[in-house]
């Protein structure tokens, strides 16, 4: 049995042990080259490349990157607290609090790693003004040390993993492109059929899959210039795919809808055969030709016309060898709504904790406060960060209990300050094995960090056991507070989040009834609407509870939400009669949180009175018949996540 089969049969994983040992290595590395340089805390340098190190290049340069900027200005504004607080620790309190809450509030609005580099540079400022709070007569100095550490931390992370980090792992994946666009396609095309019913599943799947690709392009890292504008191309493809998801079929000559149903197998089997651009846009272009014959498909046609420019931009590039530009704006979600609950979360956990430091004036105190700007911060924008405070409280403690008998037990064998250094480095190793085996996985990152937290090798934690026992008893109980600000202040999880964006979808059509929109306003808040849409599918998929069907709720409401914008449209061409009822229709679309039966039977009453549109009539009907189908999703006390 080889040895790469014994280490996985004793629960470790073999995939990943290369690249944790490597970064273990960088990560003592780190720390000795921080100490020759005469840093006064050259434990910060190995905390930075544990934090920094990825496999692969382009995610391991944008997260380094945003490490060493979050840093360096969390240390400059760290500095700028300590230096305004003039030594009073409620200032201090109240300056860390506000920064954090800002941190915290922009970190929420972006997207990827500059959502870490900006939550990373509110608790780093706490970093710099909580550790050592008696040189902070030397505050200048320490933040200039903090700066530097990082700074050693990335460079070797950087250069180190390079060399073994994956390469193209962030391409852009067209064959999943043509994938889901085959089977939108195929949607569309049994949907003509008559085949609304036994679609839903179907239409779920591909939103699934959708979302999973956007969620892939948006944490991508940094690469090429090229491959950065094909991942946007895609994205801005989505919701040309998504409106064509939402058509319900209407009567039409069969003959045509039969011609167009075999145009739409052959484009799907095109696409997934990988066939030359020139073969597929033959087929584009025929059924757009033929979904320009038919009156039934008016909604359709310029939505067609949408995908396939999109598709054909998209395609285009993938075989492209120069760089994409011209690229138009991405317009996607943001959470202003969480970014507001986590930011005011984060600081009330903060002055809560200020305030008993400020009351007792203890170290300690400190201690609290730094550990729970970290997770009060890091961990707001995770899905369920309540039911992962437990393993990270697990894993501080292991991380606390490996600095105090290193502390304790090894380091009176050393011999100075680098015997010291080097007796750290097989703790730093057994973080690796943490964080290799399955059980222990969960708890390694918060053990590694911790362990490195406490561990200052210059001039040491403490001269006194007590003391060094009550500073590590501060750090690893700031999960649980955050625990309890994360359960009880602003509740966050998958079905809260779920709940919050289906009640902004619902809202932003409820408005949209209100009001109509210019052309461009349409086109922003169509994308991003859709762009929600994904949002709530795939956080359903984490919850993967079916009492509220995401999917089909939301293709539900956007098929309100294009009733209103032909409403909006109509309105100055009809007659008063027919205006009255029109106008009655986006009324109780405006109410569609309390009364979605009223809504049906309006749109019915429309569709009825319009007589000078028979087409628009058509789409009314259909719309009131999708609501009656669907009345269970939209009444009030439904079952939500």
């Amino acid at each position: 049995m080889t040895k790469q089969a014994n280490l996985a049969r004793l629960g470790f994983d073999t995939a990943r042990l290369p690249f944790l040992a490597r970064t273990g290595f960088t990560v003592a590395l780190a720390v000795i080259v921080a100490w020759l340089m005469g840093l006064e805390h050259p434990q910060w340098a190995g905390m930075t490349v544990w934090a920094a190190s990825l496999p692969t290049r382009g995610e391991l340069l944008a997260k380094a990157g945003a490490r060493l900027g979050g840093t360096i200005l969390g240390a400059l504004v760290g500095v700028l607290i300590v230096y305004l607080s003039q030594g009073q620790i409620a200032w201090l309190v109240v300056g860390l609090t506000v920064w954090v809450g800002f941190c915290v509030c922009t970190g929420h609005l972006f997207k990827s790693f500059l959502t870490y580099g900006s939550i990373l540079a509110g608790y780093s400022a706490s970093l710099v003004a909580l550790v050592d709070t008696s040189q902070h007569d030397h505050i200048l100095d320490l933040g200039i040390d903090r700066m530097l550490t990082a700074l050693v931390g990335v460079v070797l992370a950087i250069g180190i993993s390079w060399y073994f980090a994956q390469r193209n792992t962030d391409k852009v994946s067209f064959t999943e492109l043509r994938s889901i666009t085959a089977g939108v396609l195929r949607h569309l095309s049994q949907a003509l059929g008559g085949e609304e019913a036994s679609l839903a599943q179907y239409r779920h799947e591909l939103l699934s899959r959708l979302s999973r690709l956007d969620a892939r392009l948006e944490t991508r890292g940094i690469s090429s210039a090229q491959d950065h504008a094909r991942a946007k191309r895609v994205r801005q493809l989505v919701p040309a795919i998504v409106s064509v998801l939402v058509w319900r079929r209407r009567a039409g000559d069969e003959d045509a809808v039969e011609r167009m149903r075999d145009a739409l197998e052959r484009c799907a089997t095109l696409l997934e055969t990988n066939a030359r651009f020139d073969e597929l846009d033959r087929e584009l272009e025929h059924i757009n030709l033929t979904s320009e014959t038919l009156a039934s498909l008016s909604y359709l046609t310029p939505k067609l016309r949408e995908l396939k420019a999109n598709l054909q931009r998209v395609l285009i590039d993938s075989q492209s060898t120069e760089t994409v530009r011209g690229s138009s704006k991405l317009i996607l979600h943001r959470d202003w709504v969480g970014a507001r609950q986590a930011a005011l979360r984060a600081m009330t956990l903060m002055v809560s904790v200020g305030l008993v430091w400020v009351y007792t004036q203890a170290e300690v105190g400190g201690y609290m406060l730094l550990g729970t700007s970290v997770m009060a911060s890091l961990f707001s924008t995770f899905d369920s960060p309540a039911l992962l405070m437990r393993s990270v409280f697990l894993g501080q403690v292991a991380g606390a209990t490996g600095a105090l008998v290193c502390h304790w037990l090894v380091w009176p064998l050393a011999d100075g300050a680098g015997g010291r250094v080097l007796l750290m480095v097989p703790f730093i190793l057994i973080g690796v094995l943490v964080l290799g085996h399955r059980r222990t996985a969960t708890l390694g990152f918060d053990y590694n960090m911790v362990l490195l937290l406490l561990l200052q090798p210059i001039p040491g934690l403490s001269d006194d056991f007590a003391h060094s026992l009550l500073l590590s008893a501060a750090v690893v109980v700031a999960p649980l507070i955050a625990m309890v600000g994360y359960r009880f202040v602003y509740p966050v999880n998958a079905r809260a989040r779920i709940e919050t964006m289906r009640r902004l979808i619902l809202h932003e059509v409820q408005d949209m009834a209100e009001k109509p929109l210019d052309a461009k306003t349409r086109i922003v808040w169509r994308q991003r609407i859709y762009n929600r849409m994904l949002l709530l599918v795939r956080w359903s998929d984490l919850v993967g509870d079916r009492r509220f069907p995401a999917a089909e709720w939301g293709v539900g409401v956007l098929r309100l939400s294009l009733v209103c914008e032909q409403v909006h449209a109509l309105l100055p061409y009809l007659n008063l009669a027919e205006q009255r009822a029109l106008k009655m229709v986006l009324r109780r679309i405006a109410r569609l949180e309390h009364d979605p039966v009223k809504v049906a039977r309006a749109l019915k009453v429309a569709a009825r009175r319009l007589h000078s549109h028979p087409l628009a009539a058509l789409e009314l009907d259909l719309a009131a018949r999708a609501m009656e189908e669907n009345m269970s999703l939209f009444k009030p006390g439904t079952p939500r996540p």
